[in-house]
């Protein structure tokens, strides 16, 4: 068996991070930094019955939330919820008994209107993910906010941000809740006091991004927080917030810079092909003018993967985008086209 020395290692995704977050103290008996918290301040933001109990404590604005402990809970609090509501995973990944890691989604059919349909909602969730149940992880029960998914994506050492930057996701797919495609550089004083009660009551060091759904008017509601690094990271380092690069100086014990908020980019193209399911789901549900929207912010906007400098991942980009353009042209062709050969006796 071959060894390999690492110096540091950082995790970007669900499952590893919640791993490396578990395993921290033996991997770093090897010698190695890991780049994450420890589990026990890590599972208080990755568990969402945790973190919503946390923000109940602080005066940070949060949905109301049901956790219940049962499934017999479930028929009894139903009609207490105010509606319409969401049934929510606790955290977006899940081990069994053999440590086997179960990914969890929220999709449109997580979202109920009635305490009927919330009951049935909350088994179906159960049936398709039963190692819910089966870990006692139950789901929980939140009031629904409308509004935009807006963000503060933080570094901090021991709960306090060293630096920050701020955005709104103006298109996301599926466009009731998903991956953002288009983006907006923000800055939101009360989205900034209220990330930096979260990450100071967490004792905080490393990358997090705070999630937030901001109401047409009101203050913004906490909604989740990821501590790991998050898909849209380009966009900050295109701005002038280099997290990764400061998150390397906090780890190596340097001085953590201040950032160049002066660079801000205005708007954010992170997923084009995204983008073109974006522009599909729009123009499915009757909404012509999607292809004006879709095609001005092409042109507009900062594109996540264009570079003189590593054309490479911009030709992979594009060549992912043509095919799935023709993939979904084709598609929608062969959906309208009639049926039975069209042929004449």
């Amino acid at each position: 068996m071959e060894t390999t020395d690492h110096s540091i290692v950082v995790p970007v995704r669900d499952a590893t991070t919640a791993v490396l977050s578990r395993h921290k103290s033996d991997i770093e008996e090897t010698g190695t930094i890991v780049a994450v918290e420890d589990w026990e301040t890590f599972d208080r933001a990755y568990d969402k019955g945790q973190l919503f109990s946390l923000a109940e404590s602080l005066n940070v604005p949060a949905p109301e939330t049901c956790d219940p402990s049962s499934v017999a809970e479930i028929s009894e609090i139903a009609p207490e919820i105010p509606y319409p509501a969401i049934v929510k995973p606790r955290s977006k990944t899940v081990r069994d008994e053999s440590g086997k890691c179960h990914y969890t989604r929220v999709d449109d059919t997580h979202y109920v209107e009635s305490a009927d349909e919330l009951v049935a909602t909350y088994h179906k969730l159960l049936e398709v993910y039963p190692v819910l149940e089966e870990q006692a992880h139950y789901p929980l029960i939140q009031e629904y906010i409308a509004g935009t998914t807006t963000t503060t994506v933080v570094l901090a050492e021991e709960g306090e941000i060293l630096t920050h930057f701020q955005e709104e996701r103006i298109r996301t797919y599926p466009s009731s809740g998903g991956s953002s495609t288009l983006l907006r550089g923000i800055r939101d004083p009360r989205m900034l006091a209220s990330a930096r009660e979260i990450i100071s009551a967490l004792d905080w060091t490393g990358p997090a991004m705070v999630e937030f759904m901001q109401p047409p008017d009101g203050e913004p509601y906490l909604i989740e927080v990821n501590g790991r690094y998050w898909g849209s990271l380009p966009f900050a380092i295109r701005s002038g917030v280099d997290i990764p690069w400061q998150h390397y100086r906090l780890l190596t014990e340097l001085d953590v810079e201040p950032p160049d908020y002066s660079q801000t980019a205005s708007l954010h193209h992170r997923l084009l092909y995204g983008d073109i399911k974006w522009l599909n789901e729009q123009l499915q549900h009757g909404n012509p003018t999607a292809v004006l929207h879709f095609l001005w912010a092409c042109l507009r906007a900062n594109q996540t993967f264009v570079s003189i400098e590593d054309p490479k991942p911009t030709l992979w980009v594009l060549c992912q985008g043509i095919i799935l353009g023709i993939r979904t042209v084709l598609q929608r062709v062969l959906k309208t086209k009639p049926a039975g050969g069209g042929g004449t006796e």
